[in-house]
């Protein structure tokens, strides 16, 4: 003969099991849910979306490209930076170039072979628009402390540091 007792107590722990699997569950979704919001909560500080107006970064960067800026990192050679470039009466204009020289660099163009230097090193401009000359006009510079010397890849068409001189916003560590 089975006890109603019996039945009873060899049904509760897997009652109890299911409970205890439901709770895990939970508390597994509520730190993923937790860790994914923390994480896009801090990737939009980090990182900013900008969209490409202009041709001056071609074949880099086509005009209507949208890309993520990240905000955080120290500026080094051949990086893409957003800079402004003032205008009259509408404020400031957003504008990507290349990094070519941080500060303490003498960037100079050109040498014998037509090519921009840096600290008389010639550089291997690869990202430059197909037929574009690396620049027109000669120019040299030395760069002061946090400043930085930018140039668009297509050459023949980009506001760069050659028109508006060099720009501030190096936050290079040496």
């Amino acid at each position: 003969m089975v006890r109603v007792a019996d039945t009873l107590s060899s049904a509760k722990p897997k009652a109890s099991g299911r409970r205890r699997g439901r709770i895990v569950f939970w508390v597994i979704f509520a730190v993923a849910a937790v860790c994914f919001i923390v994480s896009v909560l801090w990737f939009r500080s980090i990182a900013r979306s900008y969209y490409q107006p202009s041709f001056a970064m071609e074949n880099s960067i086509q005009p209507g490209d949208r890309m993520f800026v990240d905000t955080g990192l120290d500026v080094r050679h051949g990086d893409l930076v957003i800079l402004s470039l003032p205008q009259s009466g509408t404020g400031a204009l957003p504008y990507v170039r290349r990094v070519i020289g941080l500060q303490g660099d003498r960037v100079a163009c050109c040498d014998a072979s037509g090519r921009v230097t840096v600290s008389n090193k010639p550089l291997s401009e690869s990202y430059v628009y197909p037929g574009d000359q690396p620049s027109i006009a000669p120019f040299s510079v030395t760069l002061g402390k946090g400043q930085i010397w930018v140039l668009g890849d297509h050459r023949s068409i980009a506001i760069d540091s050659r028109i508006v001189g060099s720009s501030p916003g190096s936050r290079r560590r040496r």
